[in-house]
């Protein structure tokens, strides 16, 4: 029964995560969208779209292959290393 309960809990706050995000996204684009001109909106969106494609090769596991591989090159290690550091400064 315990861990039937830690699962229910453990998927709850998954999804408040979730969907407060998106939530807290939305309203900051309400919020923008009131403020900026339309070329400067064109601007964020545009940002906006290249954050989140890097974003998805942050989440393919970079730093994970790092861990398990066991002959790491320096060019590898700074290859990661300076792409999440400009992905991350970005967001």
């Amino acid at each position: 029964m315990k861990i039937k309960r830690k699962t229910i809990h453990a998927v709850f706050w998954s999804g408040i995560q979730n969907w407060g995000s998106q939530v807290f996204s939305l309203i900051t684009f309400l919020i923008l969208g009131r403020l900026l001109v339309p070329e400067d909106w064109g601007l964020v969106a545009l940002a906006n779209v290249f954050i989140g494609f890097t974003q998805f090769f942050v989440e393919q596991g970079f730093a994970e292959v790092l861990i398990q591989k066991e002959n790491l090159k320096s060019r590898q290690i700074n290859t990661v290393f300076w792409g999440l550091s400009s992905i991350l400064c970005q967001g």
